[in-house]
């Protein structure tokens, strides 16, 4: 028997469906735990969390980048670049496209003291295409 995995979960069943639909039509053999409990009782849906898409772990990398690819799964890789190399910040250093935010993400140390000391948390700019999808900050 194959070792299966959860590559994402669902809150609505339905968009699991597609996905699963996406993975199937590449050859990649998924199915929808828990989906019929979620549709019929679907407050349930967070508390056994979500319809879980599930794939054989050996196909888990190729899934994962099919569904990074068809924009149901978020790619949350943040790419560390050196600003030396680039002149222009203002676009996207990988397709340049010049439609791009700049997030604000806490950093890990910053959210343990805030827990344990209600601290200020000390945020850290992260860049995000909205046409590519990636994720960088630079390195100075």
């Amino acid at each position: 028997m194959s070792d299966w995995i959860t590559i994402q979960t669902f809150i609505y069943p339905h968009e699991g469906s597609i996905a699963q639909t996406k993975l199937e039509s590449a050859g990649i053999e998924s199915f929808l735990q828990d989906e019929l409990t979620t549709q019929v009782i679907s407050g349930y849906s967070n508390a056994l969390g979500g319809a879980r898409l599930q794939v054989q772990r050996n196909r888990f990398e190729e899934a994962r980048k099919i569904l990074v690819n068809g924009g149901f799964l978020k790619d949350e890789t943040i790419h560390i670049l050196n600003s030396k190399d680039y002149d222009d910040k203002t676009i996207c250093p990988f397709c340049q496209s010049e439609n791009i935010d700049s997030m604000e993400k806490p950093h890990a140390l910053s959210l343990l003291l805030y827990y344990l000391s209600k601290f200020v948390l000390v945020f850290k700019p992260v860049d995000h295409c909205n046409d590519c999808k990636k994720q960088w900050k630079y390195k100075k």
